[in-house]
Order: C-alpha cells, then sequence, then structure tokens
C-alpha cells in the first residue's frame, strides 16, 4: 500500500465517515488513495480552507465523534487555523490533516519552499498534539495517538503532516484497530461531598457546559434539576 492508502485505510479503522477538505498540490495523492479506497467515507469539498475546519467543528459537536479536514500545507493550513483555534477553545475534537513539502526538504527554510510553513509551530499553542509521519509506516501509529489525544481526558483539535513523498511510499503495515474511549468516572468522595452540598442548598445553582452534550448527558442532568 502506499502512504495515503495506509491513511485512509487508518481512517477508516476509526470509523471515520466523513472528510471536509479542498484538494491541492500538497495533498493531490491523499485525493488519489481516498477515491481508492474511501468507501464509506463521504467527502465534502469547500470553496475555502477556513470552511473545512468549521464544518468539520460543526459535525464533531452534532454527531459527538471526531470531525476530520483535509487541507494543502502553508496558505491552506493557516486558513484552517482559524476553526482550529475555535476548536481548541472549546475543546472538540477536530482532527487537521495537511501535506506537506517532500521530506528531503524538511530542514530548508519554509520561506524559500512552495507554501512553506513551519507548521508545527504554527499550530502548537492551539492543539493537543501535533504529528508529522516521516515515513509511510508511521503512519498508522501517528493515526492511532491522534485518535487517543482526540477521543480521551480533555477532547480538542490535533494536526498532522504527511509529505508528498511519504504518501506515495509504499509500505506492508498493520492497520490498528479503533480508539477504545474508557469511560471516566469522578471520585467516590468527591461525588458524595457534591451531593451533600446540594441537599443542603437553599438555592442551589448549576453552570453545565458543553461537555454535557458531549458525554451524552442531557437526560441526567435534567433529572438531576426535577429531583
Amino acid at each position: 500500500m502506499t502512504g495515503g492508502d495506509i491513511l485512509i485505510e487508518s481512517l477508516k479503522a476509526q470509523e471515520v465517515k466523513a472528510i471536509f477538505g479542498m484538494p491541492g498540490n500538497q495533498n493531490v495523492y491523499i485525493y488519489d488513495a481516498l477515491h481508492r479506497r474511501g468507501e464509506g467515507i463521504k467527502h465534502f469539498v469547500v470553496r475555502h480552507e477556513q470552511s473545512a475546519t468549521f464544518m468539520a467543528d460543526g459535525y464533531a459537536r452534532v454527531t459527538r465523534d471526531v470531525g476530520v479536514a483535509l487541507t494543502v500545507s502553508g496558505p491552506g493550513a493557516s486558513s484552517a487555523s482559524t476553526g482550529i483555534g475555535e476548536a481548541y477553545t472549546d475543546r472538540v475534537p477536530v482532527l487537521l490533516i495537511t501535506g506537506q513539502a517532500d521530506s528531503r526538504l524538511a530542514n530548508r527554510d519554509n520561506s524559500k519552499l512552495f507554501h512553506g510553513l513551519n507548521q508545527i509551530t504554527f499550530f502548537e499553542p492551539i492543539t493537543k498534539w501535533f504529528g508529522r509521519a516521516n515515513t509511510a509506516d508511521e503512519i498508522p501509529k501517528m493515526i492511532e495517538t491522534a485518535f487517543t489525544m482526540l477521543r480521551t481526558e480533555r477532547p480538542g483539535p490535533v494536526v498532522i503532516e504527511i509529505p508528498n513523498d511519504v504518501v506515495t511510499a509504499e509500505a506492508e503495515v498493520k492497520i490498528p484497530p479503533k480508539v477504545s474511549v474508557p469511560k471516566q468516572r469522578g471520585k467516590s468522595d468527591d461525588i458524595k461531598k457534591v451531593i451533600s452540598i446540594l441537599q443542603s442548598s437553599q438555592l442551589p445553582i448549576i453552570l453545565a457546559g458543553g461537555g454535557v452534550i458531549s458525554s451524552n448527558a442531557s437526560s441526567e442532568l435534567t433529572a438531576l434539576f426535577m429531583d
């Protein structure tokens, strides 16, 4: 399989059903792989990269699953960064996949490259994690790590980049299964303390945020109010 094939198969293993993106020079081979192997994944073409991450954000909020966006590197990725910043602020699990110049150019001055941008430095302040695949056989582990970061603890956006030559390189790999998300529970003593405080309160006020929706706990919150 090519690196692009490995990427698409890895996304399918994570049960990705939709991708929002715009084709371009640095991700065209990913799109070739999506065309070959993307059965079960619906792609939505956008007119501007900013729309891709905002649409992925909205998709994640509604489905309570990871939203995936696909852009070129450089200006495409920087345009998509507004949606990534929004996802970071609101803790929404959005995965942005970008292409990148060939890996042999990794140590060159980015300003001298076509659509050059040091994306690691650029995205670091607004992401939970940034990943880069330097070889095709690194892609499955990178996707597994990305979805672990996206789906566990506090959600938030992740960005990964894959150079063109890595996307076209051949490799034989094993695709990891879907990342399992362990159910998280509060400490028993903390829960008892909260119950005690609520029971003794005369006019209790509960401040509920988006985590109630992402945790699918709306009915439990309603029941708490009714009680």
